[in-house]
């Protein structure tokens, strides 16, 4: 069985573009599993179905968290299952389901599989993770990978779009809490890795998403959270000149940008105090 797991925050009215790919392919057997992380927002309950929970998390507890709350449900009710975190503003590509369905039964040996990714006009937004910890550098690939294989490993995939073999896991995987947005799809896939799991891309599953179309609500907020999280990855994965380094460049150019771009620029140097803050702590 595969359990699609959705964090909304706010989010609803983009849901029907989901749920209308997950209609389409009717031979699968498949549960949705919303994770409601705005108690406000209602209208979610439109999409309950016999087919589809909605899981209440009585807060905003980060996407990380709200993907925690869908992944316990599912390893209690079946922790063979294959779990698929997808975004509230992204949707199954054409056979999405079906090609998924075939690919874990082939049992790779992967544990943690990501999918292409592409925006509503067909080009890449994620076609494998990048990541060099001696530059501190971590990056989409936005370049289409040959679908020779089925899938190819890869560092880290995006959690738009991410599968999971529950099967492979001792426990119920899970995020760590110490990232509310922003990142944690990068610690997560490192940190699995380093206990032995594989982790890879699914090259002929394809999703699309419509790229920031829930976080860019508020620049400042976005900006301190993909920087806090993003320096929280450096100083756990990469060397510490690449996190000192990074750290600097991203100080100087919030500095530079702040007559022009306020938001932008508070953000990031509210994410650089609270990077610091945490670092005094450890």
């Amino acid at each position: 069985m595969i359990y699609f797991i959705t964090v909304n925050y706010r989010s609803s009215a983009l849901l029907a573009r989901l749920q209308a790919s997950l209609m389409a392919e009717t031979a699968i057997a498949w549960r949705w599993v919303i994770v409601n992380n705005s108690p406000e927002d209602r209208a979610v309950y439109q999409w309950a179905s016999d087919r589809t929970v909605i899981l209440e998390t009585g807060e905003n507890c980060g996407f990380g968290g709200g993907c925690n709350a869908g992944l316990h449900y599912v390893f209690a009710q079946d922790p063979q299952a294959i779990a698929w975190l997808i975004n509230p503003d992204a949707w199954l590509g054409d056979r999405a389901l079906s090609q998924a369905q075939q690919l874990w039964e082939s049992q790779p040996p992967a544990s943690i599989l990501g999918t292409v990714v592409l925006t509503p006009e067909g080009e890449p937004w994620f076609g494998g993770g990048f990541f060099d910890p001696a530059r501190g550098e971590i990056h989409a690939l936005e370049t289409l990978p040959s679908p020779e294989q089925p899938w190819i490993p890869t560092p880290w995939v995006s959690g738009c779009s991410l599968m999971l073999q529950l099967g492979r896991f001792n426990r119920c995987p899970q995020f760590d809490p110490a990232y509310f947005l922003y990142y944690e799809d990068v610690d997560f896939c490192r940190r699995y890795a380093e206990q032995g799991h594989t982790v890879g891309l699914a090259t002929q599953v394809q999703v699309i998403h419509a790229p920031s179309s829930v976080t860019s609500r508020n620049a400042r907020q976005k900006f301190r959270y993909s920087t806090e999280s993003y320096l929280l990855t450096l100083a756990r994965y990469a060397h510490r000149r690449a996190l000192w380094g990074r750290s600097l460049r991203l100080g100087l150019k919030a500095i530079a940008l702040l007559p022009l771009k306020p938001a932008i620029a508070l953000g990031k140097l509210q994410g650089l105090w609270m990077s610091g803050r945490r670092a005094l702590k450890l």
